[in-house]
């Protein structure tokens, strides 16, 4: 994909309308590569809404923790983990709303669920281990049961002020289960829970080293993939280079 066409499709977004992005000055002063586009663009929504930090939440980008390390060297990583049977029952319910299910492409799905569960944790549990970027490590219960307490503790290890709004989302909650926890306990069968339970402790055999090629594949296959799919993820990076190189003038504004 080259400048023009990125700068375009990506133009065309509900992410960059909101954002209120000005397609112009990218063709004016072309990004070095899709990575420093991005920067501007989130730098300039921060800027907008005088902000000193921001955040870009895309779980699919786990797997490729990598190559965001390498774009942003100064990003720094929360970690949020969710218990197993919880993101099954989440998946479970946000296939039932609405529409007749079959129960048997509900096992399928929860086995694809369970498999995806152990790979992301794998990734998750290596990020943990290796990365000098993380800053905090909680789990989505934590934020459920206390989240001004949660909120407290990521600031502080991000080193930024703690603002009682932080634990008061102004959007209603984004459930699968609008009914409350006696729906959500209630979704899963007994023969499900099992299946899901055996299909994650035997993913979590899988090698590490397949682990980190089936990330990609699940990111490009997947029915919700990454907003920032083109610009780092699954791409060369001599051919993101190349193709914005190619249009590139010599004299360029660097954006920190």
């Amino acid at each position: 994909m080259n400048l023009i066409t990125f700068i375009e499709s990506f133009a065309a977004t509900d992410y960059f309308r909101l954002a209120d992005g000005d397609k112009e000055q990218y063709y004016r002063d072309p990004p070095v590569d899709y990575g420093e586009f991005f920067r501007r663009l989130m730098n300039t929504i921060a800027a907008n809404k005088e902000a000193t930090h921001w955040v870009e939440k895309s779980p699919a980008h786990t797997l490729c923790y990598r190559k965001v390390a390498q774009h942003f060297p100064d990003a720094r990583f929360v970690l949020i983990h969710r218990d197993l049977m919880d993101s099954v029952r989440s998946r479970i319910g946000r296939r039932r709303a609405g529409r007749v299910y079959s129960r048997l492409r509900e096992y399928g799905l929860v086995m694809k669920t369970a498999v995806e569960y152990a790979i992301y944790s794998a990734v998750t549990k290596r990020i943990e281990r290796k990365s000098p970027q993380v800053a905090a490590s909680v789990t989505y219960a934590d934020l459920v049961a206390n989240m001004a307490g949660t909120c407290r503790r990521i600031c502080e290890s991000l080193e930024i002020e703690f603002e009682p709004n932080m634990a008061s989302p102004p959007y209603p909650p984004n459930t699968s289960f609008p009914s409350g926890k006696r729906q959500r306990e209630d979704i899963l069968s007994r023969g499900e829970t099992i299946i899901a339970k055996l299909v994650l402790g035997l993913s979590r055999m899988i090698p590490f080293g397949l682990v980190v090629r089936l990330g990609p594949w699940l990111m490009s296959h997947g029915r919700r993939r990454p907003m920032l799919h083109h610009w780092s993820m699954l791409c060369e990076e001599r051919e993101i280079v190349g193709t914005m190189a190619d249009v590139k003038p010599q004299a360029k504004t660097v954006v920190s």
